[in-house]
């Protein structure tokens, strides 16, 4: 949990701020705002699930809300954040991307995370990622790990043999909290991914490290795989060893708890405060600068740019998570901004961007070091 007395913000209402103000650089809007334009149909009574950690329920909220309003039928990508009162005295920020499968989605709400602590005041932050790959993948992994939980069960605490008659992650979830000696020698689940499970977390990897964010591959960050496949993560403060944020990819629930295909990956940050109402942002309608890129490398190299632009204090709109680059330019803001800002693979391989003028269609070529100045004298 991120405690509010650690950072340099001074409460709640300041942390809410900086919260959305780097959601909304990153193209995060608010997530009941977007479902609000979009058409309801009645939900049918969810199916049971399986957590195996008490926090995975939370994501069941967001799900179910996609879920009445169809969004599996939508081909637009959904990028929203919520905030959530929890307790009298916690709340939960999250981050949401649905429509996609590309792990630009969870590339994406590890930035704005990551970008958010820095500024906060916590700029020693890692993440450790694991991966149950896919369901095939994860049917032979949890089959050995079954075996070897059962085979160990005379030296594992009795909650945890409690927990094996129910679900295999939920008992090796809690045998990593209480004796992580004893859960390094279980199966890890990446020895067992297959051609498409290593393609996406190999995906992401390359993402963060073009966005410069550190991680590290962990097995025990572990979930229920009722709940999650594919990719799982955790962002922790290196200097206070605290957990900070949690989340992952998690297809599956849709499917098993409302019966809809819905690609998402949340994040979640709890925090010690209560969170009533909060100030929405005000959508700037003139911006000054869009932002297209093509192919993944140019991604990889425009995370990085965002996360320079926000903390220069520049606002770019952009759809990020999108491949195609006429769908991106098609975009009426792309029309009506004075400058799109271009990364290709030419650029990516440069370290440098283009610089277009929207009016006079002259463009320039601006190495990705000095284009925070560049665009401020631009915006003058």
């Amino acid at each position: 949990m991120l405690n509010l007395k650690d950072i340099t913000i001074r409460n709640t209402k300041e942390f809410i701020e900086e919260a959305i103000n780097a959601a909304d650089s990153f193209g995060f809007s608010n997530l009941d705002n977007i479902l609000n334009k979009l058409p309801s149909k009645r939900l049918k009574a969810a199916n049971k699930v399986i957590h195996a950690n008490p926090r995975e329920k939370n994501f069941l909220k967001t799900v179910r809300k996609l879920a009445t309003k169809n969004t599996q039928k939508t081909k637009e990508h959904i990028l929203g954040y919520s905030i959530n009162k929890n307790k009298e005295s916690e709340s939960t920020f999250t981050l949401n991307v649905a429509g996609t499968n590309n792990p630009i989605s969870e590339a994406t709400i590890i930035a704005t995370a990551y970008t958010l602590l820095d500024n906060i005041g916590i700029p020693d932050t890692t993440v450790h990622i694991n991966s149950l790959g896919t369901h095939e993948s994860f049917t032979r992994y949890i089959r050995d790990l079954t075996k070897y939980l059962k085979k160990i069960s005379k030296d594992t605490p009795l909650q945890v043999r409690a927990d094996l008659a129910i679900s295999p992650l939920r008992a090796y979830a809690r045998l990593c909290n209480n004796n992580k000696d004893l859960a390094k020698g279980c199966p890890q689940a990446i020895d067992y991914l297959n051609d498409d499970g290593r393609s996406h977390l190999w995906g992401l990897l390359e993402y963060l490290e073009g966005a410069r964010i550190p991680y590290v591959l962990d097995n025990t960050v572990t979930g229920s795989g009722d709940f999650f496949e594919h990719t799982m993560f955790e962002i922790w403060d290196d200097k206070k060893d605290n957990l900070i944020a949690y989340g992952g990819r998690h297809n599956v629930l849709s499917r098993k708890a409302f019966n809809k295909n819905i690609p998402i990956t949340t994040l979640s940050i709890d925090i010690n405060g209560n969170v009533n109402k909060f100030k929405q942002i005000k959508e700037d309608k003139n911006p000054t600068f869009y932002f297209a890129q093509l192919g993944n490398n140019a991604k990889k190299l425009g995370l990085k740019v965002l996360r320079d632009l926000h903390n220069a204090g520049i606002k770019v709109k952009h759809t990020i998570t999108h491949k195609e680059l006429t769908k991106q330019m098609s975009n009426p803001l792309a029309k009506q901004v004075p400058f799109v800002i271009i990364i290709g693979q030419k650029e990516a391989l440069t370290d440098s961007v283009i610089v277009r003028d929207t009016a006079t269609h002259k463009q320039k070529v601006v190495p990705t070091k000095q284009l925070v100045r560049y665009l401020k004298k631009l915006q003058r």
